[in-house]
């Protein structure tokens, strides 16, 4: 298998790589180790965040895979089940964003209601801002949805204004406080359609972060 892999250019391979699922690419990937090391960083290029992920990438198995991971895509935030488990998450996921020294883009789907629609992406891009990653940073990308008026779980959220952890108080704190000193803030943030963060972060985000 080894000289065999060699035969066909390595473009052709990417493409081929390219359509596979993942589940197929990790099939494939044990057959040899240059095939192994062709398909790691297609593996590992994009990841989605969860507790479990971000357990196996600070402590667990994928602990020395960090450098390979180039964006990140912040997961179970779009079900809204709780102002308090949304917090908790966004919390664990920023603190974790420093075993990837490589990451160049950040992708949030969440979501919220009005009283935290600010307070959340500034809180994210704050505590970014003291990673060595986040000068080569190159999107930031707040995907949301408000929580319906009429949706039961409206509720929730807004009752925990007054219900917070202490944990998740501290990762507010962020959106109140300036920024860093000679923080650079991204020019080229990403912003997806058809929610007020539009508005938010194009230009009263910059002026809010220092």
């Amino acid at each position: 298998m080894g000289p065999s892999i060699n035969k066909v250019p390595y473009e052709l391979w990417l493409m081929i790589y390219e359509y596979l699922q993942k589940t197929d690419l990790k099939a494939l990937s044990s057959c040899s180790a240059e095939h192994r090391r062709r398909i790691v960083r297609l593996l590992y290029g994009h990841i989605r965040l969860s507790g479990a992920s971000v357990a196996a990438f600070v402590n667990g198995s994928f602990k020395d895979l960090g450098a390979l991971v180039s964006e990140v895509t912040f997961d179970g935030l779009l079900d809204g089940r709780s102002a308090h488990e949304t917090l908790r998450l966004c919390e664990l996921y920023c603190a974790s964003l420093g075993v990837f020294p490589n990451l160049i883009g950040v992708h949030v789907p969440i979501s919220t209601c009005r009283h935290y629609e600010r307070k959340i992406p500034l809180a994210i891009v704050r505590g970014m801002m003291h990673y060595p990653f986040y000068q080569n940073l190159r999107t930031v990308c707040f995907d949301a949805q408000l929580i319906d008026y009429e949706d039961s779980r409206l509720q929730d959220w807004v009752d925990s204004k007054t219900q917070l952890s202490t944990a998740a108080l501290q990762f507010l704190t962020l959106a109140n406080g300036p920024g860093q000193q000679g923080a650079h803030f991204l020019q080229n943030l990403e912003v997806a359609s058809g929610y007020s963060f539009g508005s938010l972060l194009l230009r009263p985000l910059r002026s809010q972060l220092w």
